[in-house]
């Protein structure tokens, strides 16, 4: 798709929640909303199945910086309700297990074990989940730790963004994205349990939002 209102090219977009429809800007201080329903709206692509290599082809690009192949695989796998939420389950599964708050607990705790290779490990891992562990390292501070554990959070805290998604985090909420294109009852029921999980705040608000976002579908 040419974008070719803009007198010069377009420096950010961003795509409404259903995915129909695109909103572009520039530096000429214009804003274009584009009818995109016909490329990429669920309601236009017809059922169709995916196979193995297709679905795990989605899951990478739901991961990546290409924002146009994270929305083709949203669609995609929005284009596939019956493989969709099982595949999605399964990954989502694990990623509970490694995003969770009991396994950013267990780093940060880390950061105070007596060997070097573990602390380094823990900070490595902690800062590869972008903004996911803020809220926890920050309540770390409160709790009056030693002054070796508070310069080692400080130290993190000062590399970690908090606009920086992580790879993980930007998947799973694509992944969110695409459960809304299913608008399944296994789709929202598999979003319900996302958002009850013991997840970071900010996995269980993008959870919440997709949900609200899905209509109410008869089980």
């Amino acid at each position: 798709m040419v974008l070719e209102s803009h007198e010069v090219a377009p420096t950010c977009l961003a795509f409404s929640p259903d995915g129909t429809a695109l909103a572009s800007g520039g530096l000429d201080f214009s804003v274009f909303l584009w009818d995109v329903s016909r490329l990429a709206g669920k309601r236009a692509m017809p059922a169709r199945d995916l196979s193995a290599a297709d679905l795990d082809a989605c899951w990478a690009d739901l991961g990546g910086d290409d924002a146009a192949k994270a929305h083709a695989a949203i669609v995609a796998l929005g284009s596939a309700p019956k493989q969709a939420p099982a595949f999605l389950k399964e990954r989502l599964d694990n990623a509970i297990e490694r995003l969770g708050v009991k396994r950013i607990q267990q780093l940060i705790a880390d950061l105070e074990d007596e060997r070097f290779a573990t602390r380094q490990k823990a900070a490595r891992e902690l800062e590869q989940l972008g903004n996911l562990p803020l809220a926890a390292l920050e309540q770390v501070l409160k709790e009056k730790p030693s002054l070796e554990m508070r310069r080692r959070v400080e130290q993190l805290l000062q590399r970690l963004d908090n606009d920086n998604l992580a790879t993980e985090q930007r998947r799973l909420g694509r992944a969110f994205e695409a459960l809304e294109y299913v608008g399944s009852a296994e789709a929202r029921d598999l979003l319900e349990r996302v958002g009850a999980a013991p997840l970071p705040p900010a996995l269980q608000a993008e959870a919440a939002a997709s949900l609200k976002r899905m209509p109410t579908v008869a089980k």
